[in-house]
């Protein structure tokens, strides 16, 4: 988002300083040559913002699925570490990965729906990286709270206590 920001604002800057444009000029710049020169610019200017801006599209395209309108983490996170409920809470409401920091447990019916009966992992196949024992989901009840099982593909109910896996969610 930065990156956009800056080109679209970078020519705008060039105009407020000294440049002086004519249409008397037969010199055309192609868009091609435009786009290199402001990326150039950007990249020298800005090295450390590219590098993280890079990084990030990296860890969304290598890790992270996107299915109606959720983005889900898929990295290794999903299938090790498991954590009781109020650690897997925690967990994703400080999570900053792939560029964002806006997630969240997911709810039952958004686990749901990315489960696929018709497949053994019982998980849509966009998914890399699956544990079929069970995710914790947001609703909870006193002391126990949902998980959603892939190998039954059931919601099940157990106490907060217990150590399940965390698949973090948020709004695309």
């Amino acid at each position: 988002m930065f990156i956009k920001t800056v080109l679209l604002l970078l020519p705008l800057a060039l105009l407020s300083q000294e440049i002086v444009w004519d249409n008397s000029s037969d010199v055309r710049v192609s868009t091609e040559s435009y786009e290199t020169a402001m990326r150039e610019y950007v990249e020298a200017t800005y090295p450390d913002k590219v590098t993280t801006y890079k990084a990030n599209q990296k860890e969304q395209k290598s890790y992270t699925v996107t299915i109606n309108d959720l983005m889900w983490q898929d990295n290794k996170e999903a299938v090790t570490d498991p954590k009781n409920w109020q650690t897997s809470k925690v967990y994703c409401e400080k999570l900053d990965f792939a560029g964002f920091s806006d997630w969240r447990q997911p709810h039952l019916h958004e686990l749901v729906s990315i489960s696929d009966k018709s497949r053994p992992e019982r998980i849509k196949m966009e998914f890399k990286n699956n544990m079929s024992n069970g995710y914790w989901s947001s609703k909870e009840e006193d002391k126990k709270a949902s998980v959603f099982s892939f190998l039954t593909a059931r919601e099940h109910h157990f106490p907060k206590t217990m150590r399940y896996y965390t698949r973090c969610v948020r709004k695309k």
